[in-house]
């Protein structure tokens, strides 16, 4: 009983790292085309290692702090205020770190813009999402039916073997 209780809780630790990679990959992406189509609009054809490093890091833990206290809310049915919320917040806390690190010289024409950027990654990921899920969903009832297809052929065999 209890190996099945800590191959459970294994399970979950490395599905919820799973996901924490997910968003770190898309969210620190989503901070490297900004960042580097500012890089380009100013004609400077090389960025700064430190701030892609930053960038990452900061999508790590943006990562935890969605999967461990936000309860996933860009995985959600429908976006809520709750979510709203959480996407407006976590938007906030990049554009934050943009302006205290120096990622875009702490131009606020640009930090808002980088703001309303984060907003529109939030949402297209939550779009992405629901899109991902929908397939899952489909994807599963059509295996659920084949299945139940499989068994219900199995049981005509077994009936016409008896009469």
């Amino acid at each position: 009983m209890k190996e099945s209780k800590w191959k459970e809780s294994l399970l979950n630790c490395l599905g919820n790292e799973i996901w924490i990679e997910y968003k770190a990959c898309l969210y620190s992406f989503c901070v490297t085309v900004f960042y580097c189509i500012y890089l380009v609009c100013r004609r400077v054809y090389f960025a700064s290692i430190l701030i892609m490093f930053e960038s990452i890091i900061l999508a790590y833990l943006m990562g935890y702090v969605q999967v461990y206290l936000l309860r996933d809310f860009d995985e959600a049915d429908r976006i809520g205020r709750w979510e709203a919320g959480c996407i407006v917040g976590c938007s906030g806390v990049y554009t934050l770190a943009s302006y205290v690190f120096n990622w875009f010289e702490r131009s606020l024409p640009v930090t808002g813009l980088f703001f309303i950027f984060m907003l529109f990654s939030y949402f297209c990921v939550y779009l992405v999402n629901r899109i991902r899920r929908a397939f899952d969903t489909r994807s599963l009832n059509k295996m659920l039916a084949d299945f139940k297809r499989g068994e219900q052929k199995k049981e005509e065999k077994v009936y016409e073997g008896e009469d």
